[in-house]
């Protein structure tokens, strides 16, 4: 499935992440997903939300620098090799994942991996990977 993805760029430093779920509560937008990840002296907080537009503007007037980007969500059975079959096709047809995400809580049956792409043409190929 493609979705609408959420960046929160900014600088890595304590708080952070507090104030960016905090502003999302507020307004009672969901987190589905995250994925945080720094370099030297800053940050890129991503989500998804029940609504990106709104969470958005929320953010955006909390003072973050937010963009939205195309990922594909593709959920997969929990079982070894899933991962791998939906990649390789992907590989074989020349798509690069920039980065992925996922987590799977014990006795799921089910993961949701989100994967960001270079392009949302690459998104939108992508996106027949796993349901």
């Amino acid at each position: 499935m493609a979705t609408k993805q959420i960046t929160v760029w900014g600088k890595n430093r304590p708080g952070n992440l507090a104030k960016i779920a905090g502003a999302l509560a507020a307004k009672r937008i969901n987190i589905s997903g995250l994925y945080a990840s720094d370099a030297p002296g800053r940050s890129a907080v991503r989500l998804l939300v029940s609504s990106a537009a709104r969470a958005r503007a929320v953010l955006r007037a909390a003072g973050f620098r937010v963009s939205e980007e195309p990922v594909a969500v593709v959920r997969l059975a929990d079982k070894p090799g899933q991962l791998a079959r939906v990649v390789g096709r992907l590989a074989r047809a020349r798509i690069n994942i920039s980065y992925a995400y996922a987590t799977v809580s014990p006795g799921a049956k089910r993961a949701d991996i989100v994967m960001g792409f270079g392009s949302a043409a690459a998104a939108r190929k992508a996106r027949g990977g796993g349901r």
